[in-house]
């Protein structure tokens, strides 16, 4: 249940950054801005999901090989 509030709240924040940054792009002015924010985000977003993957791994051994 957490979980499933973390990643709808993380997926809501990650897509407005992405919009936001689309949109910086496209208006020109602030190119560096927008590539800063893009790479933030993906990189938030890929650690993220690797302590996701982790988290799941960990409590499906847990699980399944007590």
């Amino acid at each position: 249940m957490l979980i499933t509030l973390i990643m709808a709240i993380l997926t809501l924040v990650v897509t407005s950054f992405v919009v936001f940054g689309i949109v910086f792009w496209h208006k020109g002015e602030h190119q560096h801005l927008a590539r800063s924010f893009l790479v933030i985000t993906l990189s938030a977003f890929l650690i993220f999901f690797v302590i996701l993957i982790a988290f799941f791994i960990t409590s499906f051994s847990q699980h399944y090989f007590k």
